[in-house]
């Protein structure tokens, strides 16, 4: 399940089961790159695809069984309102069903997601050719440039929802959450931060000041060099800064430095 503590910039920004894979910093497909980033998030995508196929259960206790075959079955996804009731992604079926005996268990069909994400890839090449789908729901778009054709960042961002409802029903697109900010992690770090329906778009001068107060547990690294940051006392991307970048590469490697960079929105 993707969760945060809280959308507000002021506030750490915990991200979980949603870091994505990040290309040198920077949106790529074919060899080209491009600063000025968008990231497309859709929480719980596979789960809401199956729910627009069956539309009678989305009011509803759902949950999306982990692909896989086994006596013993554990949750991938669950909606909203299984999870008021306890449900959580990684419970086994029968610790669910004992907190909600009236859950609806989906087996899920990665054929139909691919599918979807490749028309979504698809339609989309058609606003920029520089993309990279990233899974769990999650597009990367290069824009430089691109204002001169679309003209301001709300205005590209008009056009990408447009675009989206070619491939998605308006319920869905309704859902997706659009952060727009110079390089793949600021703009992932602005789609967290935003509701659907109301983009965050983050100018190249208040990327810094964004991105200070972040957990680090919203850096795409491993999750024990995060644990050995949080007992240095270093707790949010401005506690980071403030190391130079040959002390982290002697602590953590090359995973120090990557790091480092990300949290001064310099990839």
């Amino acid at each position: 399940m993707f969760t945060t503590t809280s959308s507000d910039v002021g506030m750490p920004i915990v991200l979980a089961e949603a870091t994505p894979t990040f290309v040198s910093g920077q949106v790529r497909r074919d060899g080209a790159g491009s600063r000025t980033a968008i990231c497309l998030w859709l929480p719980t995508f596979e789960l809401r695809l199956e729910l627009a196929r069956s539309p009678e259960l989305d009011s509803t206790s759902v949950a999306l069984l982990a692909p896989g075959e086994g006596a013993t079955r554990e949750l991938w996804q669950v909606s909203e309102r299984a999870s008021l009731s306890g449900v959580m992604p990684g419970q086994r079926v029968s610790e669910a069903v004992g907190l909600c005996p009236s859950l609806t268990l989906l087996e899920a069909d990665p054929t139909h997601y691919k599918t979807t994400q490749d028309a979504l890839v698809e339609s989309l090449s058609r606003v920029t050719p520089i993309l990279e789908p990233a899974g769990g729901g999650r597009v990367f778009l290069g824009m430089d440039g691109l204002g001169r054709l679309y003209g301001s960042p709300r205005n590209q961002i008009r056009l990408i929802y447009e675009t989206l409802l070619e491939v998605f029903p308006r319920a869905l697109v309704a859902a997706v959450r659009v952060g727009m900010a110079p390089g793949t992690f600021g703009a992932w770090v602005a789609a967290v931060a935003s509701r659907p329906g109301k983009p965050r778009i983050i100018a190249e001068k208040e990327l810094s000041a964004f991105l200070a107060p972040c957990s680090v547990g919203s850096l795409p690294v491993e999750p024990l060099m995060i644990q050995r940051l949080q007992r240095l006392g270093v707790s949010t991307l401005g506690d980071l800064v403030r190391f130079n970048e040959a002390s982290l590469v002697r602590q953590f490697g090359l995973q120090g430095r990557d790091a480092l960079m990300w949290a001064r929105g310099e990839r």
